[in-house]
């Protein structure tokens, strides 16, 4: 068949321009791969290493705009981070007709075998502890920041990535926790230097994960995969939590952790309480712009569980579950307890038995990009039973000549409800057999309290303990050689307005109402032995049926009475004393029938005065002002 003119100029001109394409071809990847090879590329990317710099062992390229890269490490630091990401192998894609608008568009990266690091940025004075198991990003001081360093501008150059794929991801190291894993990443960025970032599809999967600090693991066989957006955010405008504000969806993750703080940081700085313990963590958690969404959860298994409330510590075994509710953002964390150690605030390991402790913290929203919450929380204890209360000695000032002994057998109840930093609630104390020892003496019998906690301030410790009263009854008191001196004695106390502040330095104020078959284990320590014997006197403290009040408070290693006020059988007693160790200021009056005394107390000594002795103890405490 004989070929037209025509379609001769037309093989000519497709031959023609075959050779021309495989000669530009050709040409091109001579002229890439020595651009790519001899470090002519590398010093045009690298023109400002201390912000940015990029290097590889090997790179070719055989289609315009295509590249494979060997060996990459890329290092970048902002105004208060730094960062370093090196990969095996990248393949990367980018649309060069773009970078002539302002922009770098890149179809896809996709790398493999990837290690990240960060670390903030400090001035020398912001060192901290930690600083040392930090990544070393290669070729910067960490110690370079400075407030005087500008913020400039957002530029109007933007860098997108239609496509990223990370693979074999084994490292991620931020800050002092270093994670090693087997991971995949992928996901849609946009970022404007100096400007905003904005991500869509981000699906992170990091598997058989393990985390350290130092050589320190504090977190193991964690599977962790998180499916998020990240709406447009300026993050040098958002430190902190702020940026969170931008994040919307799904983490799932499961786990051994040394620490639970994670749960702490989520409830905020208005949580009164704080937890922590070493378990096994299950989570499934929904974002929305920052906020825990309706049908997330949060459990904990662990050998050890600790609540701090306040000076107090609670450990013992236990478990935590949080959730959102199936249609509502509120948020409710729950801690339970059977058998718990009670320390801190002078107390010093009281034991509680065979309870049901439970301990909630509630919030209508949790919203993580923010510390603060309205929170609520309870505590609250049914059937718990404490079998030693010696503990509570560290309590109880030792110028109050007051121990109490062990054992004792008691349950204790309770419910206390905490709004922001007011609390609220009681707590029922119960026992048989519980031992006091005051001033030489035991007793023992059946006791019963209840602490009534009106309003309580959590930030000052100082709680408002009106209407609470005790109960000591069917007592036995014996003196130090184990004589029973009462076989039958009993006390009520009310407590009509009270307050106990137990931040150091702890303080007590009471205003009380009492009743007591006799006055005989009160005032025995206010006289010496040789008065004793006088039966008039052993008349007075055996009197029956007394009824009185006064105001007691304890602060500064000292006990001071005032307005004391004790009657009984045609009996009265008033005093006025400050009590500091061996040291009595102050004076008491005591009456029996016709008989009466005043005994003025300074120091070590003491003065009797036997007549007109209520108008001299009203003289004495009105003119020279004993109480002080």
């Amino acid at each position: 068949m004989q070929i037209s003119e025509k379609e001769k100029i037309l093989l000519k001109t497709l031959i023609f321009l075959a050779i021309t394409v495989v000669a530009l071809e050709a040409v091109y990847i001579f002229a890439g791969r020595w651009v790519l090879k001899n470090g002519y590329l590398l010093s045009i990317l690298n023109r400002n290493p201390e912000k940015f710099r990029i290097e590889w062992r090997d790179a070719d390229t055989k289609i315009p705009g295509i590249f494979d890269l060997k060996g990459v490490k890329v290092r970048w630091q902002s105004k208060r981070t730094q960062n370093y990401i090196e990969a095996e192998k990248a393949h990367v894609s980018i649309n060069l007709i773009s970078i002539v608008g302002g922009k770098i568009h890149f179809g896809s990266v996709i790398c493999d075998k990837v290690s990240f690091w960060m670390r903030l940025r400090r001035s020398e004075k912001e060192a901290k502890p930690l600083d040392q198991y930090e990544p070393p990003i290669p070729g910067l001081s960490q110690y370079n920041w400075s407030e005087k360093q500008k913020i400039k501008r957002a530029s109007p150059f933007v860098i997108s990535f239609e496509k990223i794929k990370m693979t074999n991801v084994n490292e991620i190291w931020i800050g002092p926790f270093r994670t090693k894993c087997e991971g995949t990443a992928e996901g849609k960025i946009r970022y404007r230097i100096r400007g905003a970032l904005k991500a869509d599809d981000l699906k992170i999967a990091l598997n058989n994960s393990q985390i350290q600090v130092g050589d320190e693991i504090v977190a193991s066989k964690m599977e962790l995969n998180f499916e998020w957006k990240l709406a447009s955010v300026v993050l040098s405008e958002n430190r902190g939590r702020k940026w969170i504000k931008s994040v919307s969806g799904k983490f799932v993750g499961t786990g051994n952790v040394k620490s639970i703080n994670f749960i702490n940081e989520a409830l905020g700085k208005d949580s009164p309480i704080f937890f922590s313990g070493s378990g096994k963590v299950s989570a499934e958690l929904y974002l929305k712009r920052g906020v825990l969404q309706p049908k997330s959860f949060i459990s904990w298994q662990g050998d050890k569980l600790a609540a701090k409330f306040v000076d107090f510590l609670v450990e013992g075994n236990g478990s935590l579950y949080g959730s959102t509710e199936d249609t509502s953002k509120a948020f409710s964390l729950n801690a339970s307890w059977k058998d718990i150690t009670v320390s801190g605030g002078g107390l010093n390991g009281l034991k509680i038995e065979n309870s049901e402790i439970k301990t909630s913290v509630s919030s209508p929203e949790i919203d993580f990009s923010s510390d603060g919450r309205d929170i609520y929380s309870v505590i609250e204890s049914s059937g718990a039973v404490i079998k030693d209360l010696s503990p509570l000695n560290a309590l109880i000032p030792p110028e109050s000549e007051v121990k109490v002994l062990s054992p004792a057998q008691c349950t204790l109840k309770g419910r206390f409800e905490i709004q922001g930093k007011i609390i609220k609630g009681f707590c029922e104390l119960q026992g048989s057999e519980v031992g006091i020892n005051f001033v030489k003496q035991t007793l023992r019998g059946e006791l019963k309290t209840k602490l009534e906690i009106k309003d309580g301030i959590l930030e000052d410790a100082l709680f408002d303990v009106s209407q609470s009263d005790i109960s000591f009854k069917s007592v036995e008191v014996s003196d130090e050689k184990g004589i029973v001196t009462d076989d039958n004695w009993n006390m009520e106390i009310k407590i009509e307005k009270g307050k106990i502040k137990t931040k150091e330095p702890a303080a007590a104020n009471f205003k009380l109402m009492l009743k007591m078959k006799n006055s005989n284990p009160v005032i025995n320590h206010l006289v010496n032995t040789q008065i004793k014997k006088a039966k008039w006197i052993e008349r007075i403290l055996k009197n029956e049926n007394i009824e009185g009040s006064g105001e007691f408070s304890i602060d500064n290693n000292r006990i001071r009475v005032k307005d004391l006020k004790i009657y009984g059988n045609d009996m009265e007693i008033l005093s006025n004393v400050e009590i500091k160790k061996e040291n009595i200021e102050g004076a008491l009056y005591a009456q029996f029938h016709n008989f009466s005394t005043t005994i003025v107390f300074e120091g070590k000594k003491r003065e009797w005065k036997w007549i007109n002795a209520k108008s001299y103890y009203e003289k004495m405490i009105k003119d020279k002002n004993l109480i002080k």
